[in-house]
């Protein structure tokens, strides 16, 4: 069964100042084979344990996919078309104790079957705390935490190099969620690529009657192949009313071509985001 995990999962090396001290971390955060058919290719992964007590680690590989919003999803391994999680193997071993301030080299070994087809796959590799730690918050309420480090794992064989995000939609729409309501700009992107792909989508809108542009915020973006990835942007309730062109650029890389999406939509008085009752 798939799950999506909220409690402290660590994708990127990122640290909360007041929990900077805890239990594990790891790198590189991202491991990157290319192993054809047959092939047998290993790579290293070194944690470490700046805490001032001792962690008990248990590792295990799992599938994963972003969804629609950019939440990433897990799955049991090999559950996923695009999975190489049952091809992967940790050494010397899946549970290990990490004193305070120790390094620890594990060893990510790929074993690709003769069969395997010839395109992109990937799992996540996650070292998980075993026993908790007791840290104070600073509204001085004892916690206790447990760190999950990510890993992600991508193997690309040779030969597999098509990157494309395409733009599917573009469109104004109302949104309405909890006790927040108002206009919102829809930017649907689909990686029709072999790759994932990262990047930016930025949009500007221009006043038909003044000629006032506005630059919104841009938003990050990443995507595997074949995903969706919706961005939605809400328009701020400052906003002048009137006719609007938007124009909406997405940059995936230095050597890809930007895609372009244009639209033109009506923004009334009063409709922007806000808190409604």
């Amino acid at each position: 069964m798939m799950r999506l995990f909220f409690m402290m999962i660590v994708h990127i090396l990122v640290y909360v100042p007041v929990y900077a001290q805890l239990g594990i971390a790891a790198a590189p955060m991202q491991l990157k084979f290319d192993a054809n058919a047959g092939a047998t290719q290993t790579q290293k992964v070194i944690l470490s344990n700046p805490s001032k007590g001792s962690v008990m680690v248990a590792a295990e590989f799992s599938d994963w996919y972003r969804d629609s919003t950019g939440n990433i999803i897990y799955a049991p391994p090999s559950y996923l078309p695009a999975s190489c999680s049952g091809w992967l193997k940790i050494f010397p071993a899946s549970e290990f104790v990490l004193q305070p301030g120790e390094l620890k080299e594990v060893t990510i070994m790929l074993n690709m079957p003769s069969n395997a087809l010839k395109e992109s796959t990937n799992s996540m590799l996650t070292f998980t705390q075993l026993n908790k730690q007791q840290v104070m918050s600073p509204q001085g309420i004892a916690i206790n935490l447990a760190v999950r480090v990510g890993v992600q794992i991508y193997n690309v064989p040779p030969g597999v190099h098509i990157k494309e995000v395409d733009i599917d939609q573009f469109t104004d729409t109302l949104f309405k969620g909890g006790n927040i309501a108002g206009k919102q700009l829809l930017l649907r992107l689909r990686n029709s690529g072999e790759l994932s792909a990262e990047g930016k989508a930025s949009i500007e809108l221009t006043h038909k009657e003044t000629g006032i542009k506005t630059a919104l915020p841009a938003v990050s973006f990443y995507t595997l192949p074949g995903a969706i990835r919706q961005i939605r942007i809400p328009l701020a309730d400052s906003l002048p009313p009137g006719r609007y062109s938007a124009v909406a650029l997405v940059d995936y890389g230095e050597d890809q071509e930007l895609r372009v999406g244009e639209l033109e939509f009506t923004y009334t008085a009063g409709n922007g985001l806000k808190v409604v009752k």
